[in-house]
């Protein structure tokens, strides 16, 4: 499945923290120490490693990676195109989705999971986690280096834009141990997979900033709705791509 750091979880040094979605605006100083977690853990023949491993109390943030973005995946592994076509089947382009349902939702992992849910699998166990560490905030990441090449279509059209923002904040709704939305386009402006973006870096900037935006508005919107704080953050490079 999508490639991430070979550690399990891997602190991030470059992520991004844009935004503290919240009906009323906090200062804060808290520190945030983040790890991503990769779904498909769970099917390591030597060592699964489920959600509900995960060592929440050294942590403030879980990344839950990944979920990808119905659009082209021309670049992506034979077997990702299969799961992208299958899970996107029927929903416009933009359309926010979890890739692998039965790792997300139904696999039965050792752990402890909550059953006072309808779905097992790791969310199961981060909503079992979040309920044990009320202050732990997960969110669900959108992109990774096999996933990432619909954000090049996506961001530069305000319909698919909207797509996105409305399938993402059903998510939320849907998945209430989440905290906020994680984006890990791999990249803005090209050097990616896909190999797209580098001759619409303008455009795609423009683009991806007003993401970014709408996705603000449709966090605070939300965050009025259940009196609660959503984050929004991105993960960014931080080399010179040059």
């Amino acid at each position: 499945m999508n490639q991430v750091k070979p550690v399990v979880l891997t602190l991030l040094s470059t992520i991004l923290f844009s935004s503290f979605v919240q009906a009323e605006e906090i200062q804060t100083t808290k520190p945030v120490i983040a790890a991503y977690y990769p779904d498909w853990k769970v099917y390591n023949p030597r060592k699964s490693y489920s959600a509900g491993s995960i060592p929440t109390e050294k942590l403030t943030h879980v990344i839950y990676a990944f979920l990808g973005v119905c659009g082209p995946h021309s670049a992506s592994p034979a077997n990702i195109q299969k799961i992208m076509a299958q899970q996107c089947r029927g929903k416009p382009t933009g359309t926010a989705v979890i890739v692998d349902n039965f790792a997300a939702l139904q696999k039965q992992l050792p752990g402890k999971t909550d059953y006072k849910v309808r779905y097992k699998g790791n969310f199961g166990q981060l909503s079992a986690l979040v309920k044990a560490n009320p202050e732990l905030v997960v969110l669900p990441s959108f992109g990774g280096w096999t996933l990432s090449e619909p954000f090049h279509t996506v961001v530069i059209n305000p319909t698919y834009r909207k797509n996105f923002v409305v399938s993402a904040i059903d998510l939320l709704e849907r998945y209430p141990f989440f905290g906020g939305i994680q984006l890990d386009w791999e990249y803005p402006g090209g050097n990616g997979l896909s190999g797209k973006g580098k001759d619409n870096l303008d455009q795609e900037k423009i683009g991806f900033t007003a993401l970014l935006k709408e996705l603000d508005h449709g966090l605070e919107t939300l965050s009025l709705k259940h009196h609660r704080q959503y984050e929004l953050s991105a993960a960014v490079s931080g080399s010179d791509p040059n």
